[in-house]
């Protein structure tokens, strides 16, 4: 089985983007400008997941319309780390707080018995999973590719160009 083509914004990052390289078949989107609002169905945090980073993909010129459903998926993932996380840390019968080591306690230390602990470990894989795919990760960001719109080409260009 043959080696998967690297993508377009891969080899701008390494320098490795050449012409007779070029990937014709490779889908492009355009970036989203417009502000869309958070999907039905989220809470208060997802929503606000929603918007803080739906601003922050958009400024960067990031977020395409292929990638709104993953969005959508990372804002119901936080969502749920934030309820199973507020579940290991309040306890809803004595209306209080509570220490990861009393939860445990309360559980006789029984991983089986953590159903909270283990679904907040969970969804926290994932949303970094989420961070990476959306290049929200200082790794993924020297990865991303920006589209920069050039108004006019510096001195250098312009004599390597014969202008």
């Amino acid at each position: 089985m043959a080696r998967p083509r690297k993508p377009t914004a891969q080899k701008k990052a390494t320098g490795t983007d050449y012409k007779c390289r070029k990937n014709n078949l490779e889908p492009s989107f355009d970036s989203l400008s417009d502000i869309l609002p958070p999907p039905m169905g989220l809470s208060k945090d997802g929503k606000e997941f929603w918007r803080d980073n739906y601003k922050v993909l958009v400024s960067g010129k990031i977020l395409t319309q292929a990638d709104l459903s993953l969005l959508e998926q990372a804002s119901f993932t936080y969502e749920m780390m934030v309820t199973s996380r507020r579940s290991i840390y309040w306890d809803f019968d004595k209306k209080k707080k509570r220490s990861l080591k009393i939860y445990m306690k309360e559980r006789d230390y029984k991983r089986s018995e953590m159903a909270e602990l283990m679904t907040y470990e969970k969804a926290q894989q994932q949303m970094l999973t989420y961070y990476r795919e959306l290049g929200l990760t200082p790794a993924a960001r020297s990865r991303v590719e920006v589209n920069k719109e050039v108004d006019e080409l510096s001195p250098m260009e312009k004599l390597l160009s014969g202008n």
